[in-house]
């Protein structure tokens, strides 16, 4: 998958999830929830790092053991403070939703590392992405468009 692709949908992983956890947020958590949104869509391309770094692609950065490796100090700041839970969550729905999206691809994932084995269920092959990415992609801006917007009524 491209990288706006994982943006889009760890934004709307994220607001779909967040929607959940605060049905309808008190002042403080708001800007930490709409600061969320962006950190989401930031961690969610980290995975891919692996190619600026010569390590094999989908491989370590796309495991399970990265998925607890992030997980552990997030849990550790999200103790310190009630505001800061959206955005350490955010940072970790991103992680992981790269890993899911690139879960529905041919290619598959890792998520064993180190065994070699990948697992997936073949949405699209990435050399026909994108008439079905496009269409993912509109439907995760349809999602985060219309959450988005019911947030800012609740909010008003």
């Amino acid at each position: 998958m491209r990288g706006k692709t994982h943006m889009i949908f760890g934004a709307a992983s994220y607001w779909i999830i967040i929607a959940k956890i605060y049905p309808t947020p008190s002042s403080p958590i708001q800007l930490s929830i709409l600061t969320g949104m962006f950190l989401s869509m930031i961690t969610s391309v980290i995975p891919d790092f692996d190619l600026d770094f010569g390590i094999k692609h989908r491989g370590p950065t796309h495991s399970l053991l990265a998925i607890l490796i992030l997980a552990l100090p997030l849990l550790i700041l999200s103790y310190l403070s009630y505001w800061i839970i959206p955005i350490t969550l955010s940072i970790f729905i991103g992680y992981t939703s790269h890993l899911l999206a690139d879960f529905l691809t041919d290619r598959g994932v890792c998520f064993l590392w180190p065994s070699e084995k990948r697992y997936g269920i073949c949405l699209w092959t990435y050399n026909t992405a994108w008439p079905w990415e496009g269409i993912f992609i509109l439907i995760c801006n349809i999602i985060v468009i219309y959450k988005f917007i019911l947030f800012v009524s609740i909010s008003l």
